[in-house]
């Protein structure tokens, strides 16, 4: 099976021999985003440990489970697991609470199958939720995931979202701004001091081997600034952050690169929140009956798709790793997973990546002219009024 005229990697191109199933770094082979060949190929995050089989590599693609429904997280989890993925990204709220224990039974009837020897084999990201923020909250919230999961410890634990709260959604942002501590455990007056709290109790989840490297997620460049005043661990091993060619985060990319934080995308083929009316506000352009008008639709992305013989798909994914920035996207179709995971095997020039990104925003700007740029390009919790909110 091909697409465009990539073929997707074989499942036993995941797999790496190894003897001793607690040397992690054998599981895992550090590269460069250009030479990544598999699934198992990832960038090497900054710990503190130093010894040899502390290695902590993350792969370049990975597995997303957010909004997989509850018998979707298990099954299509377990595909992914087959096709040869081996990093898995999930988090303490994905699936109203749920999701962490499907992904922890995916990973146990993996290897109940065979798939995989061992629970090293696979790569486990989760997430710190936002109304838990606090020292005690925190470790909280982190063992109540282990359980959930049913495992000694993370790969990674990232600090979810910068600020508190927990039912804001749809709520109305006045409403939001005036009580954005709805739910949160605590309420201070200065969020940069529970945040640090927050992170002194991540450095200890390290420590204590609960974790094996901790990172951030949705953090802005004055946000990771104040955190590192405090911080004893740094650079967190990770940003986990919104970024594709309408979002491309440019700024914050080169912060992290600076500080030594890889960055990981989601929403890298456009995101969940949007609809026909939101694209065709941006792009100017109108969907056919076959398409959704989304950014995988957009012509630019479709030509250069064509140029490259790839799909949409695989182009937006090879943009992201070109920026040497970690993905994670998710689907529930064993194709569309194994069409993915094809993007290792394309190459993209630099004058490509940069006109993808040049002439999108271009066009946004065109259609958009009073509107400002970031905000308007950015397209995941859109109806999330905390999004407004700087939690500084």
């Amino acid at each position: 099976m091909t697409f465009g005229n990539k073929a997707a990697p074989r499942r036993s191109a995941a797999m790496i021999p190894h003897e001793n199933k607690n040397d992690y770094s054998m599981h895992f082979r550090e590269t460069s985003s250009a030479d990544a060949q598999s699934l198992v190929d990832g960038v090497r995050l900054i710990t503190p440990a130093k010894e040899k089989n502390s290695a902590v590599i993350l792969p370049w693609i990975g597995y997303g489970t957010y909004r997989l429904g509850e018998k979707q997280a298990l099954d299509a989890t377990l595909e992914a697991i087959r096709c040869g993925y081996r990093s898995i990204d999930t988090a303490f709220i994905y699936g109203g609470e749920k999701t962490e224990v499907l992904v922890g039974q995916a990973v146990r009837k993996a290897i109940d199958e065979k798939v995989i020897h061992s629970r090293e084999e696979i790569f486990v990201t989760t997430k710190h939720w936002r109304k838990y923020h606090g020292y005690d909250a925190s470790l909280q919230c982190l063992k109540l995931s282990l359980k959930r999961l049913d495992m000694e410890y993370v790969d990674l634990w990232l600090m979810h979202w910068p600020g508190p709260a927990y039912n804001t959604m749809n709520k109305k942002k006045e409403d939001v701004e005036k009580d954005p501590f709805f739910y949160a455990t605590t309420a201070p007056e200065d969020m940069a001091d529970l945040r640090a709290e927050t992170w002194r109790a991540m450095e200890d989840a390290y420590r204590q081997g609960l974790c094996r490297s901790i990172g951030v997620s949705n953090m802005s460049i004055k946000q990771l600034r104040k955190l590192k005043e405090s911080a004893k661990i740094w650079p967190p091993a990770v940003n986990q952050v919104e970024v594709h060619p309408l979002h491309p985060q440019d700024e914050l990319l080169e912060y992290c690169r600076q500080e030594g934080v890889i960055v990981q995308a989601y929403a890298s083929l456009g995101g969940q929140d949007t609809g026909k009316q939101l694209f065709a506000q941006l792009l100017g352009e109108k969907a056919t009956k076959k398409q959704k008008c989304s950014l995988l639709d957009a012509s630019l992305v479709t030509e250069l798709a064509s140029q490259l013989k790839a799909t949409p798909a695989q182009t937006l994914l090879r943009w992201g790793l070109q920026r040497n920035c970690v993905q994670i996207p998710k689907t529930t179709s064993k194709s569309r997973m194994l069409e993915n995971a094809a993007a290792l095997s394309i190459s993209m020039t630099d004058e490509q990546v940069e006109r993808l990104k040049e002439e999108l925003r271009s066009n946004v700007i065109r259609n958009n002219p009073d509107a400002e740029v970031n905000e308007i390009t950015r397209l995941c919790w859109r109806r999330d009024p905390l999004r407004h909110l700087d939690f500084d």
